[in-house]
């Protein structure tokens, strides 16, 4: 820039453009570049700039900004959607841009590419103040042809700018969005990362603060090391995966959220206020009806950390197919993990949570029950093929809760702390030779649906007895009273209790 004047100077050191309209004079260096051509040329961009308009990005291109490009206030969203856009009548392949801030002035967003791209980097950006209907940086797929593929976001910083900060989409009946990478990025917004039909995907080790990841209708995503903190007076939900219903169906299966650390999400009404939330499909408005059965499915979520949820550390609802294993779910609202189902015909079913730590650890518990499992409203849901193992249950005002139990089928739950299942040990008597009862605390949650004693002495065998329970003792009734003497009554036990 030299005064008002801004210029463009080629390879050579010469100015091959110049103008006052900085959007013009960048536009015209890009269309330079050698046509036809199938390698990357470089353009840098260096200075603070005011946009007019669009940037429209040509393919086979390295956008390199070391400065800021700010929109003006009156540019016109409908026609520039974006500072670095690319129109729906193209196809942008093989574009990467770097570095620099982007500023949408509350008008346009910071990156727009329409049509399927492919092959694109964007690194090292700091979007501010961008406004789009669909994000901050936006990959668009098409109604007919491809789909977006081989797309890397990383290391941008996004920020100020209320809508979801990166978004992946996918439009055409059946296709998928594929080998999507969002990884390293800084999001301080309202909303993160949404993936809308995408496949072979990753999100890793991104700091999002807001409502976090949005996997509605994807598939093969693997969710890892990120940190998804809540905002304060709104609404946020860490991580959403559901199928969806658009102009096709999609189903959400074979996810991964692994090493993750959610907290501090609010909210009552639908998704909100939960860490991780699994739900069976989403239909927009206009939205085909879903075909039978086919919620999201097989899901890993595996050592991630929760805490401090208004609602829910981990909700599945109305899905199938969930390992949740070794887990820190501690000090949410409603429930650490909640399993329910909807009042229609999606049952839940093979559902495993096994080896997490679902505790309440502060003076006045907030977290109502470890588990909640149930169906709301009795009408056709169902939950079947459930298992509860080896989980840590200490400090929630109820471990285990069942709702609606004549709904919820072969469901194991055993080997817990805080919630007994199953006991078993030795019990030692001195016999009077007048009582004929003696009383064996069981430590299980609730009566034993099965147990069993045998004499371990032989004054306990001397005579028959039967045995009953109640919900604290097994009770040892002698048909004539054992001899006198003392620790001569030996008995061993063992009790169960199946839900």
């Amino acid at each position: 820039k030299d005064g008002s004047t801004i210029v463009a100077v080629d390879w050579r050191g010469e100015v091959a453009y110049s103008g006052t309209d900085a959007a013009t004079v960048i536009q015209n260096a890009l269309n330079a570049l050698t046509s036809g051509r199938t390698w990357k040329e470089r353009v840098v961009i260096r200075g603070d700039f005011t946009i007019s308009q669009h940037i429209e990005v040509p393919n086979y291109v390295v956008i390199e900004i070391i400065g800021k490009l700010t929109a003006e206030s009156d540019i016109d969203y409908a026609t520039h959607k974006a500072i670095f856009y690319t129109p729906p009548d193209g196809v942008g392949h093989d574009i990467e841009i770097r570095g620099g801030i982007l500023d949408g002035n509350n008008v346009v967003g910071a990156i727009k590419l329409s049509n399927a791209p492919y092959n694109v980097v964007i690194e090292g950006i700091t979007a501010v103040n961008c406004k789009n209907i669909q994000g901050a940086i936006t990959i668009d797929g098409m109604t007919t042809g491809d789909e977006p593929y081989n797309v890397v976001i990383r290391k941008c910083t996004i920020k100020d700018s209320p809508i979801d900060c990166i978004a992946i989409n996918t439009y055409k009946a059946g296709n998928y969005s594929k080998r999507i990478i969002i990884a390293e990025n800084t999001i301080m917004n309202t909303y993160g990362v949404a993936l809308i039909g995408v496949e072979d995907g990753i999100v890793a080790y991104n700091n999002i603060y807001g409502t976090g990841i949005d996997l509605t209708a994807s598939r093969r995503i693997t969710v890892v090391g990120n940190t998804i903190v809540g905002k304060s007076g709104v609404e946020t939900t860490g991580i959403l995966v559901r199928s969806g219903y658009y102009s096709d169906y999609y189903q959400a299966e074979d996810i991964t959220i692994v090493g993750n650390v959610i907290h501090h999400h609010y909210g009552t009404s639908g998704q909100a206020g939960t860490g991780i939330y699994i739900q069976h499909y989403y239909k927009p408005s206009g939205g085909v009806e879903p075909p039978p059965y086919l919620p999201a499915r097989k899901l890993l979520i595996a050592g991630n950390v929760i805490f401090n949820c208004e609602r829910f550390g981990i909700r599945v609802y109305g899905t199938k197919d969930i390992m949740i294993i070794g887990n820190h779910i501690y000090n949410n609202g409603t429930a650490g993990v909640s399993i329910d189902g909807p009042d229609d015909d999606w049952p839940v079913e093979d559902i495993d949570v096994i080896g997490n730590r679902i505790v309440d650890d502060q003076d006045t518990p907030t977290q109502d029950y470890g588990i909640y499992m149930g169906v709301y409203v009795t009408g056709g849901g169902t939950i079947s093929h459930v298992r509860v193992l080896d989980n840590d249950f200490r400090g929630n005002t109820e471990a285990i809760h069942i709702h609606n139990p004549s709904y919820i089928t072969d469901v194991t739950i055993q080997r817990n702390r805080g919630y007994v299942t199953e006991n078993s040990g030795s019990a030692t008597f001195s016999g009077d030779g007048s009582t004929t009862q003696f009383a064996i605390a069981h430590g299980l949650v609730s009566t034993p649906t099965s147990y069993s004693v045998t004499p371990a002495s032989a004054d306990a065998a001397a005579y028959n007895f039967y045995v009953s329970a109640n919900s604290t003792h097994l009770i040892v009734t002698y048909t004539t009273a054992p001899p006198a003497g003392t620790d001569n009554i030996v008995l061993k036990w063992r009790a169960w209790y199946e839900p």
